[in-house]
């Protein structure tokens, strides 16, 4: 080896130590605040929402919503092309521009970008605060509804912090006793099976069926469990058993509106995601319809309520769904039976669309409902912390290409 690759070696061995010196400061510095503080200091000069309502068509892109419009009939429209804020929204997780749904729950809940397959956790595992969880320090009540499994990603991202969106019967048992979230729906009795009784002598009333449900209004908390797994699709719904999704949703709006503080809602139409990855477009098509009736409810309550923020938006697409015409039926292609790095729609309804701010990804979203509900911030150097925070020199130097797909996000 010669002069001039020696002084090479040794100017390439010291960047990469102050390299790994900066990120450690960085490191040290963004864990002072104990992965608490998640939104930017942006508070935007609003008053804040007294109620929030987010609603994600798992797996809800372009394609499947154009497949649902079309499947009502010419001239008719879907509730969220009244919306008064519409656009489209990147998805991409710290894995490279194709998000699951832990990754992309995860940026709704807690604004802040993070792997595959965490759940509202850090790139480190650093617990990060949820909306929900923030809406419950307000005095806010909480609700969660699902056509998925309760512990399912998406409603998981909410109510839970594991690394692993697998662990669902350590999701189910933070989600049921760290929490006091006064309206739980969906299905999953199997996981949640060993807590039931325990969380019944904790205050919840267990409900099982659609009668049930609603008998059980008046409770001042209510845990919904319909079936084994997930709820069944729409066209296959026993409708005597299992309630709708719009059924879900209003009962739950009646029930947490009790409350003078507000409330936080989260309502999942869980199963267009599964249609899309069989490239069923029937179960597409059946459930979006469902998913289109309980925005429907909720966007009659926020404009009735006019203090309510109502978004409407998908965690990521899935499918690759093309949609080529509709005579005599609808014609689709599929491209894949997996997510696409598509950008999704994002549909926004509130009284005072000039507090809406510039929203390019997920974590925009995040931070957006945070600040939406009066939520401000000192913490700097958010686009750092999102990636960042808690990565050793190990680690940064042991994953070059998924540090490549990295992007700065406020």
């Amino acid at each position: 080896m010669n002069r001039r690759q020696v002084a090479a070696l040794v100017m390439f061995v010291f960047c990469c130590l102050g390299f790994i010196g900066s990120m450690w400061l960085i490191r040290v510095q963004v864990l002072a605040t104990n992965g608490t503080a998640n939104p930017s200091d942006d508070p935007m000069g609003m008053e804040p929402f007294r109620n929030i309502i987010l609603m994600i068509g798992d797996g809800n892109g372009v394609g499947q919503l154009n497949a649902t419009r079309m499947s009502l009939g010419q001239g008719e429209t879907l509730f969220v092309d009244t919306f008064p804020f519409q656009g489209l929204i990147e998805t991409t997780s710290l894995g490279g521009v194709i998000t699951d749904s832990a990754a992309a729950a995860t940026a709704l809940a807690c604004g802040v970008q993070t792997w595959n397959t965490f759940i509202a956790v850090s790139a480190s595992g650093a617990p990060q605060t949820t909306i929900l969880e923030y809406a419950e320090t307000l005095g806010k009540s909480t609700g969660l509804v699902t056509t998925t499994r309760l512990t399912h990603a998406t409603p998981a991202c909410f109510a839970a912090h594991v690394p692993n969106r697998n662990q669902e019967t350590e999701i189910g048992r933070q989600m049921l006793f760290e929490h006091e979230i006064e309206v739980l729906l969906g299905g999953g009795r199997s996981i949640l099976d060993s807590f039931l009784p325990s969380a019944v002598t904790d205050g919840y009333t267990l409900v099982e069926n659609r009668t049930q449900l609603i008998e059980s209004m008046d409770a001042p908390k209510l845990l919904g469990v319909f079936t084994s797994s997930h709820m069944s699709y729409e066209v296959e719904r026993n409708t005597s058993l299992e309630p709708s999704l719009a059924e879900m949703t209003n009962l739950t709006i009646q029930s947490l509106e009790r409350n003078s503080e507000g409330f936080f809602l989260m309502v999942e139409g869980g199963r267009i995601d599964h249609a899309g990855h069989a490239n069923n477009i029937t179960n597409v098509v059946g459930d979006g319809l469902a998913f289109n009736e309980a925005v429907g409810v909720a966007l009659q309550f926020a404009e009735e309520d006019g203090q309510t923020l109502l978004i409407v938006t998908a965690d990521h697409e899935t499918g690759g769904l093309q949609v080529n015409s509709t005579s005599p039926e609808l014609d689709v292609e599929w491209s894949t039976t997996g997510h696409t790095a598509d950008r999704i729609p994002f549909f926004i309804f509130c009284q005072n669309l000039s507090i809406i701010p510039d929203l390019d990804h997920h974590t925009d979203m995040g931070q957006f409902l945070f600040t939406a509900f009066g939520y401000t911030s000192s913490m700097v150097n958010k686009g750092i912390q999102n990636i960042y925070l808690g990565l050793d020199a190990r680690q940064i130097i042991g994953l070059p290409g998924k540090l490549l797909t990295i992007r700065f996000y406020r």
